[in-house]
């Protein structure tokens, strides 16, 4: 009894044996795999080789090879003697009972096999001593913690370099094939894309340059170089996207021509050219207005304008000031607004005017419309590089009809009953808007030839006229139950400049019998 539970002491302190040896060997193996990955990273990196792959294969394989030297280093542990002798050799005082105890073996012929009472004496006094001064701390516990944290340690360097070698070897291929490594690879020409390269840009737009570099390395940074009209270059920052190796430059308003250049490092690409345009646009429009010779008005001009307005026939001369030439410059007509002037002339849809340049203005355009009919234009340019006006600009013609002269009989208005010796007289009014050349009355007799009477001539424009007029029935030989029929006309000019008279409404007077009485 006393046998066993010495050797469960024993086994004690051999399982605390055991672990430390165990940490210390392993933390030993992990170290030195460590040493040894490192000293071949920075070996090999700085012959510029990659690691073999065979080579990382054998660090990990050879913890395996090394295991039957760990097995047989444990065996001694295990052995009690190697054990007691530890235990002895921290605690003096024993004077070598444990190895007596342990030596100890029952005598020939004990009944039961049992120690003799001197051999039992021994035993429970090491037994003794070991309730005394616990045998567990021949291997002290600070010196258990401190393996334990030495081992994580080097545990954990050792994954870390096994993990810098993988990444390097993946990361960088060898050229002597995957398992033999070798030279490293050359890296990849780092090569750049400028976007756009040479473009034209319209004036007073922002300008946007890409750079995209491709390679193992790009640059930590570039800049991009704007050169304009006066030479001198000026540097612009350019900013990176996230993790892509794209640098972006802004210019944020265009004025004029310009080249640019992205300078990255010591390396610097070609200068690239950024020409300015512009959308052709209308500046002003100018209308010269002709006038009819009828309405005596003079020449007009009429500036900056984008509708015109006169009489029909006037000659509108329209003048457009452009903010540069262009290879083509057409009025496009939209639907005509109002009808013909001239109901019973139905006007001819508007046609496309061409404009012609000015010989020493290639800016200026100028065409020639007779205004006989309202229409709406637009004015649609092209450059020489077919870009068209963004917002076309729209021109109105308006036409005001050259109305027929107004005649309005005041008296007596109405059909009325004469004697044969009576004067019927009558008056009438007359306006019109450029004039009247010529207004008078024509009346007849039942049977007759009409007799006309001019009243008046050359009349103001846009005054109105009184007018009156005897006509005497006994000079006319009237005669009872006769008819006289009379009206108002008045002539005027035409939009072609013709003559054109205007009959009012005709009226009749007829003549009474002598004795016809009224009551």
């Amino acid at each position: 009894m006393n046998d066993t539970r010495l050797h469960l002491e024993l086994a004690t302190v051999s399982r605390r044996y055991r672990r430390l040896f165990t940490l210390l060997w392993l933390s030993g193996l992990w170290a030195t795999l460590a040493v040894a990955g490192l000293a071949a990273f920075a070996w090999n990196n700085g012959a510029g080789h990659i690691i073999p792959r065979a080579l990382i294969g054998v660090l990990l394989v050879l913890p395996l090879v090394l295991l039957p030297f760990y097995l047989r280093s444990l065996r001694s542990v295990g052995n009690p003697v190697w054990v007691a002798r530890r235990i002895e050799q921290k605690y003096p005082d024993l004077d070598a009972r444990l190895l007596a105890a342990l030596e100890q073996r029952p005598a020939d012929g004990a009944p039961g096999g049992r120690l003799s009472y001197l051999q039992q004496t021994v035993t429970e006094e090491a037994l003794g001593h070991a309730r005394k001064r616990p045998w567990g701390h021949v291997v002290p516990p600070p010196a258990l913690r401190a393996m334990t944290i030495a081992h994580a340690a080097a545990l954990v360097g050792c994954a870390g370099v096994m993990v810098i070698l993988i990444a390097d070897v993946v990361r960088r291929p060898g050229q002597a094939g995957f398992w033999a490594g070798g030279p490293t690879a050359p890296p990849a020409a780092l090569t750049l894309k400028v976007e756009p390269e040479d473009t034209s840009v319209e004036r007073g737009t922002s300008l946007i340059v890409l750079a995209r570099f491709e390679g193992d390395k790009p640059p930590p940074d570039a800049k991009l170089l704007v050169r304009g009209p006066d030479g001198q270059p000026r540097e612009v920052q350019m900013s990176k996207s996230l993790d892509d190796p794209v640098f972006a430059g802004r210019v944020p308003s265009v004025d004029a021509d310009l080249t640019y250049a992205v300078r990255y490092g010591s390396e610097q690409t070609r200068w690239y050219k950024a020409a300015v345009f512009e959308h052709p646009e209308l500046k002003q429009a100018d209308a010269k207005l002709t006038f009819p010779t009828y309405t005596n008005s003079p020449e007009k001009v009429v500036e900056d304008t984008r509708s015109v307005t006169a009489v029909e026939g006037t000659k509108a001369t329209l003048t457009f000031r452009l903010n540069k030439a262009v290879s083509q410059a057409t009025l496009v007509p939209g639907t005509p607004r109002n009808p013909a002037t001239n109901p019973a002339e139905p006007a001819a849809a508007p046609q496309p005017v061409t404009l012609t340049a000015d010989p020493t203005d290639p800016s200026v355009y100028t065409a020639t419309i007779d205004m006989k009919q309202s229409a709406q234009y637009r004015l649609q340019l092209t450059d020489d590089a077919g870009r068209e006006s963004k917002r076309p600009a729209e021109l109105a013609v308006n036409v005001v009809a050259n109305r027929p002269p107004d005649l309005k009989l005041d008296f007596p208005a109405k059909d009325v009953d004469v004697s044969a010796l009576e004067e019927l007289t009558v008056r009438a009014k007359v306006w019109d808007d450029f004039g009247v050349k010529r207004v008078g009355m024509s009346y007849s007799m039942a049977g007759q030839p009409a007799q006309d009477v001019v009243l008046a001539e050359n009349l103001a424009a846009k005054d109105r006229k009184e007018l009156a007029h005897s006509v005497l029935m006994e000079k006319l030989g009237a005669q009872p139950d006769q008819l006289l029929s009379y009206y108002f006309w008045a002539e005027d000019h035409a939009a072609d400049g013709s003559i054109r008279r205007t009959a009012g409404d005709m009226f009749f007077a007829e003549v009474r019998p002598f004795e016809e009485v009224f009551r």
